[in-house]
């Protein structure tokens, strides 16, 4: 199999943050085996400002279906709160989902939703903190993380931690 090499550098920050590595989870029965939640940052228009993109990928399995006259539906809600590291709310997201099946065969069907939730906030410490309702039966799982958003502003070129391709060539290395 051949390997892809990535050529090229921007200036973008990248965390992978799957479930395992989240702290502070509480929840009832909902598993977040499959659930995952990445980072992005980079610099912004404004100058003191960085721009943070998480996203997060829910697997539709992962909720209660209830039955209709003809179909089947899960209902969701997922909020996304930044605190700083006084514990003041500094902004705050909220995204309402749902999805409709015809039988419970094409549960297996469904792909995940990918979300993204963006906020334009000052380079520094926050945390995180993410909650997944399953609005059918109001159980509710909730992750945290505390993160560094870096500092773009300056003349120095800062060492990112993903590198974005700008050309992508194929190899014979394995």
């Amino acid at each position: 199999m051949k390997k892809l090499i990535a050529l090229g550098v921007s200036l973008v920050t990248f965390v992978i943050l799957s479930s395992p590595v989240l702290a502070s989870h509480n929840s009832k029965d909902i598993d977040l085996t499959n659930y995952y939640f990445e980072l992005l940052t980079f610099k912004a228009n404004e100058e003191d400002k960085t721009y943070l993109e998480i996203y997060c990928q829910l697997p539709m399995q992962g909720f209660n279906f209830s039955k209709y006259e003809l179909s089947y539906q899960a209902d969701y809600g997922i909020a996304v709160t930044l605190y700083n590291m006084f514990g003041n709310k500094i902004d705050w997201a909220f995204y309402h989902g749902s999805v409709t099946i015809w039988n419970l065969e094409d549960i297996n069907l469904l792909t995940p939703e990918v979300l993204k939730f963006p906020f334009l906030i000052a380079p520094g410490e926050y945390k995180i903190d993410i909650r997944i309702t399953d609005l059918q039966n109001l159980e509710d799982v909730r992750v945290g993380k505390d993160i560094l958003i870096p500092d773009y502003k300056g003349p120095d070129l800062k060492l990112s931690d993903l590198q974005i391709a700008h050309s992508i060539s194929y190899s014979a290395d394995k």
